[in-house]
């Protein structure tokens, strides 16, 4: 029976990861480019990215249901909303606290972009001037993509799994390893934004890559704070509010 409701929550989840794709769709059409010297369809590239995220979301919701309970890292509201079984709701206060962390953090990447990257990366500005213009609705249809299913595959599936691993290892659950889990999942939060950027971008530079993987470590590391100390789902606002900014009004 345990078994059986840890497998609802995780069908349910992983389903709303591949609605998340779905929804995203007038976004990913709009921006995603087959890497140079790759022969594929925009339709078969849709396809095999919406498998990916699914695939992967799946995976690191077994390891989130299965693991975060025995480190304390939870997602107890949505399996509330399954199960009706923890009583645990959303809180006023901590909602504010992620709109506000996801606003706040958001805001210090995109200043340091502009005044920092920005002014040292051509190839960046070339790019802007020649791509087409993504609505404000377009951008918007990304939110649940990037908010949801990229928290579940890099926070409660990653971060999960290397507290868990360091736990198991050091027989303890120390701060300093829910901090290295943390900074070592948003750095690769960040490494898994470059294959947009080499799709894109003609020629990638080593400070474009820097820039790509502090920009996007930044809220990955408010979110990981987020997820360790209130829950899956405060992560999941704080990077909605995030992806609202940039996707819809920074695109």
């Amino acid at each position: 029976m345990v078994k059986q409701k840890k497998w609802k929550m995780i069908i349910y989840m992983t389903l709303f990861a591949f609605i998340s794709c779905l929804i995203a769709l007038p976004y990913t059409t709009a921006v995603l480019e087959a890497p140079s010297g790759v022969v594929i369809t925009k339709t078969q590239l849709l396809i095999t990215l919406i498998i990916n995220i699914t695939v992967q979301s799946f995976i690191a919701i077994i390891i989130g249901v299965y693991l975060g309970p025995k480190v304390g890292l939870k997602a107890n509201i949505i399996r509330n909303w399954i199960y009706k079984d923890t009583n645990e709701k959303f809180n006023g206060r901590s909602i504010l606290y992620a709109i506000v962390a996801g606003i706040a953090g958001t805001a210090i990447l995109i200043l340091i972009d502009y005044y920092v990257f920005m002014p040292q990366l051509e190839e960046l500005a070339k790019y802007s001037a020649e791509r087409k213009d993504i609505s404000f609705l377009t951008g918007l249809s990304t939110i649940f993509q990037g908010g949801y299913a990229e928290e579940v595959m890099l926070r409660f599936g990653a971060m999960t799994f290397v507290v868990w691993l360091l736990s198991l290892i050091f027989k303890k659950n120390d701060v300093w390893i829910y901090w290295f889990a943390i900074i070592g999942t948003a750095i690769l939060f960040g490494i898994g934004h470059l294959g947009a950027v080499f799709s894109i971008i003609d020629t990638v530079t080593p400070l474009l890559i820097v820039r790509t993987i502090f920009l996007n470590a930044v809220l990955g590391i408010i979110c990981g704070y987020l997820y360790w100390k209130k829950g899956l789902e405060y992560a999941i606002i704080a990077h909605i509010v995030g992806d609202i900014i940039i996707h819809g009004f920074f695109e």
